[in-house]
């Protein structure tokens, strides 16, 4: 069953009215930390375009043989994983995971916009958009998608083991974030995390799959009791491990303008509170500059295991062109139109909708 989208009760940013679309920017970085603590990195992180390819064998046209032609972006993929196992065990699961997940993800998606069904017109607040031009059925086939996405990097993991008795028992952490604007879906395993934060606000979109969480959802520990319990940090479901079944949680959630993704592994949130994380969210100038925020935070906090993390910020284009005034210049990390599709295309209403609302009283 599909869990209802998540708005958080919060109406987007900017002029949504009839003929006045609002550009966006997507502004994204990913770091990762080895902390002060350890002396290997078993953590992985990635933020990938999702494209579809060619590759010219032969042409009479201006490209070479070989050459590899990508086509525009249709979604946005972030991923954390948290490796265990020891040294070369813990990151080799982590890599296997985060590599398998990228492939599968790429073989199994069909990333055509415009094959999608008809366009779906909700309300926000006064604000009228379209939900990305994705069904039900379409969420519904995304979902199932990513518990296949995931199976596979466990069936990856658990036959590496299999071959190097050294390696058995090492598992990982898997946190990700399909981004197809406005629609986020977040595939998770572990207790790595993933926030957004909204209206200064902090949002935990996953659950840790630890035993003290469990306890305390079955009432039998309160939240304080777990965060100081022994088994805070012992997680009941890994890719990986010893034992062969997995159980991944897939949730759809609904993005705005305005918004801030963050997936971390616990090197941070355990000495970053959720106060601090959306603070140093909302009060820098960009996602590079938070994620530098963020990991020198936790190393000062003690930096007891390895840090990583990634930030996708989904910005208002005024905004994002005030910030690069008053710092002289462009904001640092990755930025891509916020549609994920085309530049300057309006972030939410494609042109049928525009002509829709024209039309009509809505």
């Amino acid at each position: 069953m599909l869990k209802p989208l998540d708005r958080f009760g919060a109406t987007r940013s900017g002029d949504c009215g009839k003929g006045t679309p609002t550009l966006g920017k997507l502004d994204s970085f990913a770091a990762t930390d080895i902390g002060r603590r350890r002396e290997n990195n078993e953590d992985q992180f990635l933020i990938a375009d999702l494209a579809r390819t060619a590759k010219v064998n032969s042409t009479s046209l201006s490209h070479h043989d070989g050459e590899q032609i990508v086509g525009r972006s249709h979604a946005k993929l972030l991923l954390v994983a948290d490796g265990m196992g020891g040294h070369a065990a813990g990151q080799r699961a982590s890599m296997l995971a985060a590599d398998t997940a990228l492939n599968s993800v790429l073989d199994r998606f069909p990333w055509v916009s415009d094959d999608r069904p008809s366009e779906e017109v909700v309300t926000f607040g006064t604000s009228t958009s379209t939900q990305g031009r994705v069904t039900d059925e379409t969420r519904e086939q995304v979902v199932a998608g990513l518990h296949s996405v995931v199976q596979q990097c466990q069936k990856a993991v658990l036959d590496d083991a299999a071959w190097n008795p050294s390696r058995r028992g090492m598992g990982t952490t898997l946190t990700m974030a399909l981004v197809d604007w406005p629609t986020a879906y977040v595939a998770h395993v572990g207790d790595s995390r993933c926030y957004v934060c909204r209206n200064g606000k902090l949002h935990q979109l996953t659950v840790d799959h630890t035993y003290a969480n469990a306890l305390v959802e079955s009432g039998e520990m309160t939240p304080e009791e777990a965060t100081h319990s022994s088994f805070a940090h012992a997680i009941w479901n890994v890719v990986g491990g010893h034992d062969a079944q997995i159980e991944p949680s897939v949730e759809v959630h609904q993005l705005e303008i305005g918004d801030t993704l963050l997936l971390c592994s616990d090197g941070l949130t355990n000495h970053v509170d959720d106060e601090t994380l959306c603070d140093v969210i909302s009060t820098s100038g960009s996602a590079e500059q938070a994620c530098e925020r963020l990991i020198a935070l936790a190393n000062a906090g003690g930096g007891r295991d390895n840090i990583t993390l990634a930030v996708a910020r989904f910005v208002d284009a005024s905004v994002l062109e005030a910030q690069e005034s008053a710092a002289d210049g462009e904001v640092d990390g990755q930025l891509d139109p916020i549609d994920l599709e085309a530049a300057e295309l309006d972030f939410t209403l494609s042109e049928s909708t525009i002509q829709f609302l024209d039309n009509s009283d809505v």
